[in-house]
Order: C-alpha cells, then sequence, then structure tokens
C-alpha cells in the first residue's frame, strides 16, 4: 500500500518551489530563539524587500530540488543552522540582505544552557553602581568586584567564559548588569545563493562607510602618484600644467 501524502505539505512544497522561483537572491536564515512575536513584527518590516517561509528542512529539500537547484548548495547554506527558514528577494542583493537581516538583530542576557558565541570578557573598571548585595553577586559567578571611593568596581580583567562554554546560573544576569549581553537574538543569516554562487555571511559582512573612504583614499593616492611621474592623461594634465 503506497502511503498518502498530506496535503499540506504538497502546498507547503509548491509554495517553497514558488518563492525560490521568484527571487535573484535565496538564502537560509536560522531563526532559532527569536520569539513568536518578535518573529511577527520582523516578518512585517521586511516584507516589502523579501520574503521567508518556515518549513521542515525535508521540504525545503524537495522543493530546492524541483526548482533545479544544486543540493550540495542548500546543504551548505544549512550548515549551522538549528531552525532554518528560506527567504528569497527580487529586490535585494546578498549584501543587502545581510544588511537588512542584521537589522533584526540585538543583543540579549545570557540564560543558562546558552554558549558562549565568543570568549566573554569583562575588563577593569568602575561599574558606578552604588554600594550594595551586588558586590557579593558580582564575586559569587567569577567576576573580582569590591566597593572603592563609594561604588563598585572590577578589580582586573577577566575571561569570565571561553567560546563555546556553557553559560550557568547568575552569570547572565549578572553580565547583564555591566551591559554585557553577548546572545544575539534575531534573524540570522546562513548564507545566500545568487547567480549560482553562495555567499558566507562572513563574506557579506561589509562596512560600507569604511569600504567609500578606503575607495577615495586609493583614488587619491593613484592621482598623486600619477602627477608625481608625470603620467599625461585628461585628468593629470591641468594639474601637470599647473
Amino acid at each position: 500500500m503506497i502511503p498518502k501524502v498530506v496535503s499540506w505539505k504538497k502546498d507547503a512544497v509548491v509554495d517553497l518551489v514558488n518563492l525560490l522561483e521568484s527571487g535573484d537572491t535565496i538564502a537560509v536564515i536560522d531563526i532559532h530563539g527569536v520569539p513568536a512575536d518578535s518573529m511577527i513584527g520582523m516578518r512585517s518590516s521586511l516584507r516589502e524587500s523579501l520574503a521567508i517561509r518556515v518549513a521542515k528542512k525535508r521540504l525545503m529539500r524537495l522543493a530546492w530540488e524541483r526548482a533545479g537547484l544544486k543540493a550540495d548548495n542548500l546543504e551548505q547554506l544549512f550548515d549551522g543552522a538549528v531552525q532554518p527558514a528560506l527567504v528569497s528577494s527580487s529586490k535585494l542583493n546578498s549584501f543587502e540582505v545581510f544588511t537588512a537581516l542584521k537589522a533584526t538583530q540585538a543583543g540579549r542576557a545570557a540564560k543558562p544552557g546558552d554558549r558562549a558565541p565568543y570568549d566573554i570578557v569583562v575588563e577593569k573598571m568602575d561599574t558606578g553602581m552604588p554600594p550594595g548585595p551586588i558586590v557579593g553577586d558580582l564575586n559569587s559567578v567569577g567576576i573580582p568586584a569590591k566597593i572603592m571611593k563609594g561604588s563598585v568596581q572590577i578589580q582586573k580583567r577577566t575571561v569570565i567564559l571561553k567560546e563555546g562554554e556553557e553559560f550557568e546560573g547568575e552569570l547572565g544576569l549578572m553580565l547583564s548588569k555591566l551591559g554585557i549581553n553577548p546572545i544575539v537574538a534575531g534573524l540570522r543569516l546562513c548564507g545566500t545563493l545568487e547567480g549560482g554562487t553562495v555567499f558566507a555571511p562572513s563574506t557579506l559582512d561589509i562596512n560600507f562607510e569604511q569600504f567609500e573612504s578606503d575607495l577615495i583614499s586609493y583614488a587619491s593616492g593613484v592621482f598623486n602618484l600619477a602627477c608625481n611621474i608625470t603620467w599625461f592623461t585628461n585628468q593629470t594634465m591641468p594639474t601637470i600644467l599647473a
């Protein structure tokens, strides 16, 4: 007896295929840890520029295959995604998709069970907090605090957790009181596919203001060099003659 495929699964695959075929830029994002109410707001704010569909990986793979895309590319985009979702855009390129999704991200306090995304370091500083039980609370989680000159001060630079280590007890809460909220909540880009090329987030993370400043600096340097070696062009002639 051939098992019947539930109709909603067929509809979901068709919808995903339409999504994949509707955009020039396709991406996989990770929505793990994003509260449902926050997810609704994020999708609403991004609706005009990109479309998001949440589905099981199996259904995404079926849709990907039916859309004629390479399976290896999808598996590459799935890498590191706990709860993946598909994104498609006909308006934004890969760099613009990265920027739009990054705007949804914000740091939150670490909870027990979260893992440090990087080395968590508390610098030596004056916290500005008044004396009180907070001193004992900070010391209890390994943050060396002491009352000095009427305020709570961290005595020395301390590496609290190494990357990948797990938060326990009240550590996340105490770090939050110091302004350290290391867990990023938001739509995390796992990668994009555009023009047959897979782009990793690290490739797309560009400071455009710095990039523009660098281009201006490079152009100025080249122009100065051309003038100094009397390289005759339409651009350098006025300056050389002057």
